[in-house]
C-alpha cells in the first residue's frame, strides 16, 4: 500500500484520563482533536445537561484552562497536529482563548466562521502572549471572566455585544 493511501489516524481527547497517557499513543496516532464539550463536563465533574449544576460547567475554569494548555504542549511535543471542535471554539470568549493559549485549528459551525475569522484578525501576537500568561496564572473563574470582556471589548465593541 502507498503511504498516500493510508488514512491518517487520531485521537479524540475528551477525558481526563485519557491525558495522562497521551503519550502512549504517539507511534500510532497523527493528530490529536480536543473535544471541549466532553472534557470541560469530565474535568468539572459537571453535567452540563443538569439544570441543578449546568451553572458550573465552564470551559473559562482555571483548571480547564490550564488542562487545555498542557494538552497542547504534549502535543507539540508529540510532533502531533492538533485542533479543537466544541462549543467552547465557536464562542468569542472561547476562540479568544484557545488561540491565545496557541490553538490554530479550530473547528466551529459554519455560521461562527466569520465571527472568529474576523476576531483572529484582529488579534495581534504580544497581546496573545499577555493573555495566555494571564489565563495560566489567575486562580479566579470570574476575573478570567472579566478580563476576557475587557480584552474582547477592546478589540471591537461590536464583539461584546455578540458574545
Amino acid at each position: 500500500i502507498k503511504p498516500s493511501m493510508i488514512p491518517r489516524l487520531g485521537i479524540m481527547m475528551e477525558v481526563p484520563g485519557l491525558f495522562f497517557q497521551l503519550k502512549d499513543y504517539q507511534n500510532l496516532i497523527d493528530f490529536i482533536s480536543v473535544g471541549t464539550n466532553d472534557l470541560i463536563q469530565y474535568v468539572l465533574s459537571v453535567d452540563r445537561n443538569s439544570n441543578t449544576v449546568r451553572h458550573l460547567y465552564s470551559g473559562l475554569h482555571p483548571s480547564v484552562l490550564r488542562m487545555l494548555s498542557e494538552i497542547l504542549s504534549i502535543a507539540r511535543s508529540m510532533k502531533k497536529e492538533v485542533s479543537v471542535c466544541g462549543e467552547m471554539a465557536g464562542s468569542v470568549s472561547g476562540a479568544l482563548v484557545l488561540i491565545a493559549l496557541g490553538y490554530r485549528h479550530l473547528s466551529v459551525l459554519p455560521s461562527k466562521i466569520p465571527l472568529i475569522h474576523y476576531l483572529c484578525k484582529h488579534l495581534k501576537s504580544p497581546k496573545l502572549k499577555e493573555i495566555r500568561a494571564f489565563l495560566l496564572e489567575e486562580k479566579n473563574e470570574t476575573e478570567i471572566k472579566r478580563y476576557l470582556s475587557d480584552v474582547i471589548h477592546s478589540l471591537d465593541p461590536k464583539l461584546s455585544e455578540i458574545e
